[in-house]
């Protein structure tokens, strides 16, 4: 399936520049047309149906006459508006695949029914990092394992549903969107969720895809339990990646049983410490009641992960029987960009999953 765009410009060097490149990048995903017309455009639209329509600025687009399934948007000069006439805008002047995301986004707004963009279903194996409390370097963990497969040369998705994600100190890309755009999309049941997935990804330089954080924190408060379950289910039969590393807070609440059960793995990240200890003590105990009330197997995809473990402050855990993975030592003295890059090249991850 191909989405039928249709560029209104002026500037006949760059409308020749733009469909040349999307012909040769998109040729399986875009079918182009191009006019310097607008009455001769709309004459086409008459005969022959299209997805999306994008315009220059230059023209004053009536809208209307366009069809209730046709997204549209204006192609601007300047970088960073976000609107134009009350209409969504593209900036002109950026890489073409940041300008089809946004095309894809545009779509994703009127194709709700539409399934399957180009996408075979494949295995992807879904992990979960989670920890019974905070400072035990859970997010830098997950961050570092992503890494790590991504140097494998797997296809890697790190997803943060933290309240206050701080995917930012990991991994860096280019993009509009970000995971504010997702949770909208899962909220309205209009909005084509498997587009708006595509249009939203970023790619950091290491190859992990990613999601920049919500707009606002308070945004992750509108997820529920069937909106992460509906991710995960999309994610996973998109058929794009190996692996999907997920970065949670834990809680015995719907949401985090609803990533628990999509998970094939759950990986608990302790530092050894009493108090640590004690509280990965009581998250067991979570796991075995909620295990006899859902009548579901949590326990048996957990795992133990010792980060920042130390003999002379910390011991390993007695008589859970959790399996355990093994033992990151303290790096004092670096950045959270720099730790996730040394635990990255160890050997030890690999164990995981």
């Amino acid at each position: 399936m191909k989405i039928k765009l249709a560029i209104l410009g002026s500037d006949v060097s760059y409308l020749r520049k733009i469909v040349s490149v999307f012909n040769i990048k998109y040729a399986d995903k875009l079918e182009v047309y191009s006019f310097t017309d607008m009455n001769t455009m709309f004459s086409e639209l008459d005969e022959n149906r299209v997805d999306v329509v994008l315009a220059e600025e230059v023209f004053d687009v009536d809208t209307k006459r366009l069809s209730p399934k046709c997204g549209f948007a204006y192609l601007v000069d300047k970088q960073g508006i976000e609107s134009f006439r009350d209409q969504q805008a593209i900036s002109k002047f950026q890489k073409a695949d940041l300008i089809y995301k946004q095309i894809l986004s545009v779509y994703s707004e009127k194709a709700s029914a539409i399934t399957g963009f180009g996408q075979e279903a494949s295995a992807c194996r879904i992990l979960s990092f989670i920890s019974a409390g905070g400072g035990m370097g859970c997010s830098v963990v997950a961050a570092a394992y992503a890494k790590r497969m991504a140097m494998r040369q797997k296809k890697v998705l790190y997803l943060n549903l933290e309240m206050f994600a701080d995917t930012d100190l990991f991994f860096r890309g280019e993009g509009q969107f970000n995971f504010s755009d997702i949770i909208y999309a899962l909220r309205n049941q209009k909005t084509n969720l498997s587009l708006k997935l595509e249009s939203s990804i970023r790619q950091d330089p290491s190859g992990v895809m990613f999601y920049a954080g919500a707009k606002v924190s308070l945004d992750l408060k509108e997820l529920k339990a069937e909106d992460v379950k509906r991710l995960l289910l999309e994610v996973r039969n998109a058929g794009t990646y190996d692996i999907v590393v997920i970065d949670s807070d834990f809680g015995a609440d719907s949401i985090s049983m609803a990533v628990w059960n999509e998970a094939n793995g759950v990986v608990a990240v302790t530092d050894g410490e009493e108090i640590s200890n004690k509280k990965l003590e009581k998250m067991y105990q979570v796991f075995r009641i909620l295990e006899k009330k859902e009548d579901n197997s949590y326990l048996g995809k957990l795992t133990l992960l010792y980060n920042k473990f130390s003999s002379k402050t910390g011991s390993l855990i007695q008589g859970m029987g959790i399996p355990e993975i093994g033992g990151i030592p303290r790096y004092d003295h670096a950045t959270a960009g720099m730790i996730v890059e040394k635990i990255a090249s160890l050997d030890l991850l690999d164990k995981i999953g």
